[in-house]
């Protein structure tokens, strides 16, 4: 073979090894487009080609009212101080005026020792009594004055000193003040008798029989009835989702009229915990104790068109699957309350029904059997 043919040979061996190289790279290629990277075969496809059965609930449309509890703590917004106006010996005491005890409004507490108090009065009237005839004389002197004045000299008038107006002004004045004296001892005198300002119960208390008080001595205080408030702490989302609440009718546990209403809403919130103090007047706050702890119901506003529907079928994402057609379908919720086994929740449109406990790894699409919830058979 001459050297042409060498030559010739050679290349086509050349570009057939080229052609078999680059055929092993594409053969290569596809098998691993084809398989994961631990080698094995891809997965079939989620869905595959059988249905899953699975069980569903048609929920009729009701009304609710979303019901919420709060632990409420009793409190007062006041807290009267008892304190005689005039001072004195104590006389008596009340047995009503110890701490604990229900008082009315009213009702005699205690009693100041009025002899100084009674004399005082008896010196008024003295002083009104002497007033008196000190301007009776002078205008009985002044009547004779001016006769005489007339008398002697007709033609001109008489002076003011002569006439004893400014002794008879002076002597008005003085029965003024004695009538002002008067009113004094006698307003003094029915203070020493100290009666409860308002229905309420007595918080503290510290008088005796025989005991010396000074005028406007604290000597008890009194949680007045009508001051006596329930006081609840809310989240700020819990004040916006019950909005507004000013006004709103509430319940709570305890004797006697177990209701109430909201009354004020904080303004700002509380330093320490960052919630909303709320205020709730009751209705009877006689069966109500400074301190006690009540569970405080809230009813929200109803809802007209509602569901219920089984807790498990919410997932992960506040939604639920629905079976439309054949196929799941992912729908968001908006719940509205929540029990101990199952989700209330705006109406919404769920097609042929409600997915009571959806599948693993639930996708859009995916083909399912719906069975009957009642006998386990395929609808």
């Amino acid at each position: 073979m001459d050297r042409r043919n060498q030559g010739w040979l050679l290349g086509l061996a050349q570009l057939v090894f080229v052609i078999a190289v680059v055929g092993l790279a594409l053969f290569i290629t596809s098998f691993l487009s084809n398989t994961d990277d631990t080698g094995r075969e891809p997965a079939p496809p989620a869905f595959g080609t059988r249905a899953v059965e699975l069980t569903v609930s048609r929920p009729q449309g009701t009304a609710h009212t979303a019901k919420f509890d709060f632990n409420g703590v009793v409190s007062t917004r006041a807290i009267t101080s008892v304190a005689p106006q005039v001072g004195g010996q104590i006389l008596f005491v009340s047995e009503k005026f110890q701490p604990g005890a229900a008082v009315q409004k009213g009702e005699l507490l205690f009693e100041i020792d009025p002899a100084d108090f009674e004399l005082s009065l008896e010196r008024s009237k003295s002083e009104i009594a002497a007033a008196e005839s000190d301007l009776a004389l002078l205008e009985a002197e002044a009547t004779l004055a001016l006769t005489d004045w007339n008398e002697l000299f007709p033609d001109e008038p008489i002076s003011d000193l002569a006439a004893r107006r400014p002794q008879i002004a002076a002597a008005k004045a003085r029965l003024d003040g004695a009538r002002a004296s008067l009113k004094t001892a006698e307003l003094s005198l029915t203070r020493t008798r100290v009666f409860a300002p308002e229905d309420g119960t007595v918080r503290s208390a510290a008088l005796s029989p025989g005991q010396v008080v000074a005028p406007n001595q604290v000597v008890g205080q009194i949680n007045p009835l009508g001051a006596t408030e329930i006081t609840v702490s809310l989240s700020p989302t819990e004040v916006q989702l019950l909005s507004p609440l000013v006004g709103r009718q509430v319940a709570f546990d305890g004797g006697g009229k177990p209701s109430g209403v909201v009354v004020r809403v904080d303004g700002e919130l509380d330093q320490r915990t960052r919630l909303v103090q709320v205020y709730i007047k009751p209705d009877d706050p006689k069966s109500l104790r400074i301190g006690q702890t009540v569970t405080v119901s809230v009813s929200d506003d109803p809802v007209t068109s509602t569901y219920e529907i089984p807790l498990s079928s919410r997932d992960e994402r506040s939604s639920v699957w629905v079976v439309e057609e054949g196929q799941l379908r992912q729908v968001p919720i908006s719940v509205i309350d929540e029990t101990a086994t199952s989700l209330i929740v705006e109406a919404f449109d769920y097609a042929e029904g409600i997915v009571s406990l959806p599948p693993a790894n639930a996708e859009p699409g995916q083909p399912v059997i719906v069975r009957n919830a009642q006998r386990g058979e395929p609808s």
